[in-house]
């Protein structure tokens, strides 16, 4: 059929109604209609359905509406354009009340409802995000869980595409971004709207994404920053560095010298790389080295290991060699998109299992058939002992590192800031017992924002996570080692009364040295008891 008023198109439409009057029941008929008829537009995506009608003007199942905003839903039916709840609410409220005196005529409500609901107001959803809007940035992803099929297999009638997309958290990743941006560039007296940001949310557990953002206007296609964005890490890329050193036979307490460095490169250049604040700090443990982000303790850790071994570690994590083989890999000089450092980070929050980003879980055909499959994928790529005790490095980090200015730092939580040369990337990857989420804040142009890891990329992370739960990590020891108390400063074992200290994860049996004058020496117990029965 097509739009024009015609006699041949008539005769059609009652041949096609009869058919479908003696193949269908008047159930059947009715619930199709209701499940296509077309209800209004969401920018370039039309809405049809009583299921996303509902969602889209009320922002809530259809299920859970009251009597008055199916009403309403009827009333637009006549004529979307006209009847637009946005545009023209006293059309639509005049019409729904309508529609409430047939309610009551036909017996559907009782007088006492009827009058409660002619009362109420006509409340649709208001502002950029209603439920029901398209999220083109996750769809990507999706699309990509679906390479396995064809064009035709896509657009088969009846098809079922079960993804992992939670729309309140994908709402909440929305809304962080377009607030924290706007109050990034009014602090810091940026060009409003300058600012791009891309977010990915996943789950720890199976890698299940919820959540996926490409840019900083919520629902418009366009360059997906989280897939095709490839920019400088930056710190970002240090726990491989760190990683490796732990399976090097290192452990959290073990020093490294934080000092001026230069490297002869193979051209017969140096390089010669800086701490953030342009000074050195002399013999450091590692977890301090971690957690402040030291360059140069990193640098000369990374050369002690050889950078053979590091591209190794990071290879095994992420799948793929690094396309930079000079010393500045050490530092982060290796450019990676949101979803392939969520990908990175997802092995740490997992305790070790890479499980690749995951978007679709299943693919059915109008049959209820599986149409493709999208089975669970899970490799173990850190050993028992040595995964959680990275992890308990990068808890550290939000302690008493880089991640210390966000207002979840104490609240059990793991995370790492990176920023690349001349502030113009922004980034943090953080995650709690269940979510991992990776924000990456800069310009298009590649032009500098003057923020780092923690004056931006971490600001998207806290406003996200302040709408969302958070669960504390739970550390899981492995059976070689031990929780020790030791000075964040030194690596020595120390008392809290004496030192700033954190608790870390060592080998059992390791040789570590005491704070002087800072250590409790117990006396044997039996010399404790017979003081417990002196008098004196």
């Amino acid at each position: 059929l097509d739009n024009s008023r015609t006699l041949v198109r008539k005769l059609r439409e009652i041949a096609m109604a009869v058919i479908l009057d003696a193949r269908f029941s008047k159930e059947d008929l009715l619930n199709a209609y209701i499940n296509e008829i077309y209800l209004g537009q969401d920018g370039r995506r039309a809405v049809h359905g009583f299921g996303l009608g509902a969602q889209f003007y009320f922002n809530r199942p259809l299920v859970e509406l009251d009597v008055h905003e199916i009403a309403a839903l009827i009333a637009v039916i006549r004529g979307p354009s006209y009847y637009n709840p946005f545009r023209r609410p006293e059309r639509v409220r005049a019409r729904r009340d309508l529609v409430l005196d047939k309610m009551l005529e036909a017996q559907l409500i009782d007088a006492a409802k009827h009058r409660r609901s002619r009362q109420a107001p006509l409340q649709v959803v208001q502002g950029t995000r209603r439920g029901g809007a398209y999220y083109p940035a996750f769809m990507d992803l999706a699309r990509q869980g679906l390479s396995s099929l064809s064009g035709d297999d896509l657009t088969s009638e009846g098809l079922r595409v079960f993804t992992t997309l939670q729309p309140r958290t994908q709402d909440v990743a929305e809304q962080s971004i377009t607030e924290t941006l706007s109050a990034l560039e009014s602090t810091r007296k940026l060009d409003p709207g300058l600012l791009q940001a891309a977010v990915i949310i996943t789950n720890t557990q199976t890698g299940e994404v919820v959540a996926l953002s490409g840019g900083r206007h919520a629902g418009m296609d366009g360059f997906n920053r989280a897939l095709n964005a490839r920019r400088p890490v930056g710190s970002l890329l240090k726990p491989v560095v760190y990683l490796a050193a732990l399976e090097q036979g290192y452990h959290l307490a073990s020093l490294i010298d934080d000092e001026p460095v230069v490297v002869e490169l193979s051209n017969g250049r140096t390089w010669a790389p800086d701490n953030f604040d342009h000074t050195s700090n002399g013999p450091v443990p590692l977890v301090r080295a971690l957690a402040d982000s030291l360059n140069l303790a990193t640098v000369k850790l990374g050369l002690a290991l050889g950078i053979e071994t590091v591209a190794a570690q990071f290879e095994t994590l992420t799948g793929r060699p690094p396309t930079n083989h000079y010393p500045s890999f050490l530092l982060g000089a290796e450019s990676l998109s949101p979803v392939e450092v969520s990908a990175l980070y997802g092995v740490f929050a997992s305790n070790g299992f890479h499980m690749p980003p995951k978007a679709v879980i299943a693919v059915l055909d109008e049959h209820g058939a599986p149409v493709s499959r999208h089975p669970f994928q899970v490799e173990q790529r850190i050993d028992n002992e040595t995964a959680p005790v990275l992890s308990r490095a990068l808890e550290i980090v939000m302690q008493q590192g880089t991640g210390r200015s966000s207002r979840f730092a104490q609240l059990g939580v793991a995370g790492k800031t990176g920023t690349s040369d001349d502030f113009r990337d922004s980034w943090f990857a953080g995650y709690d017992d269940t979510l991992l989420t990776v924000v990456w804040v800069g310009n298009d142009d590649n032009a500098p924002t003057g923020l780092t890891g923690a004056s931006g990329a971490l600001k998207i992370w806290d406003n996200i996570m302040g709408r969302l739960a958070v669960r504390p990590l739970t550390l899981r020891l492995g059976e070689d080692s031990t929780l020790a108390s030791v000075e964040y400063a030194s690596g020595l074992l120390a008392h809290e009364r004496c030192a700033t200290i954190v608790q870390i994860p060592v080998p059992n049996g390791a040789a570590l040295q005491q704070k002087p004058g800072c250590g409790i020496k117990l006396r044997p117990l039996s010399e404790r008891i017979r003081k417990w029965f002196q008098n004196d």
